[in-house]
């Protein structure tokens, strides 16, 4: 598989996380530390959220509900695009549903 290949994997089940949560009434923030730690305030602004994802190898997305936090997602980049998903809360099961289906999917492909 191509990097660009693995990368569009990656980014269409991120993309999944968020559009679940968001519609399913959350706000996402994005955790990046690349030597300096940052975090994008939470919103349910996608293309803002995904603007400042996939610059280093691992993230977290950090899931709020009503400005409470409640869960986390752990992404790791770089291995066979599918399973980006390295680990979450529990309690994000039903938010993490369709994005764990689609990488069952695009696994079962490869």
């Amino acid at each position: 598989m191509t990097v660009k290949k693995r990368q569009s994997i990656e980014r269409q089940i991120v993309t999944r996380i968020l559009t679940d949560a968001v519609h399913q009434g959350h706000e996402v923030a994005v955790s990046i530390d690349n030597g300096v730690s940052k975090v994008v305030k939470p919103t349910t602004d996608i293309e803002k959220i995904l603007a400042g994802m996939f610059s280093v190898d691992d993230e977290h997305l950090l899931v709020y509900r009503n400005g409470t936090f409640c869960g986390w997602v752990y992404l790791v980049y770089g291995n066979d695009g599918w399973d980006v998903i390295n680990d979450y809360t529990s309690n994000l099961e039903i938010v993490l549903e369709g994005a764990n289906d689609l990488a069952d999917q695009i696994a079962d492909r490869s």
